[in-house]
């Protein structure tokens, strides 16, 4: 990583331990998550660490952000809103 990446998610890490509220949301497109709910968990522990590796924080700050951070990898649609339906 970068030192412009580590930068970034140093400034994310920190909003996020500023407050138990702040949360992050990782949408990771692996379709081998959407069938195997094993391969969800793994994938969900594979994307933080990546996450986490580079960031220089202690053992307690490490758990908060785990605790706040989340991984959806179950649809390919994660941001596309349902179109709405005139009467």
């Amino acid at each position: 990583m970068g030192e412009t990446d580590q930068t970034y998610w140093r400034l994310v890490s920190d909003h996020i331990l500023a407050n138990q509220l702040n949360v992050l949301i990782i949408h990771d497109y692996n379709e081998a998550s959407w069938i195997l709910p094993r391969a969800a968990d793994k994938n969900e522990r594979i994307v933080k660490e990546r996450f986490f590796r580079n960031l220089k924080v202690t053992d307690t700050q490490l758990r908060t952000l785990s605790s706040q951070t989340y991984v959806i990898s179950e649809s390919e649609d994660f941001f596309r809103m349902p179109e709405s339906k005139s009467n």
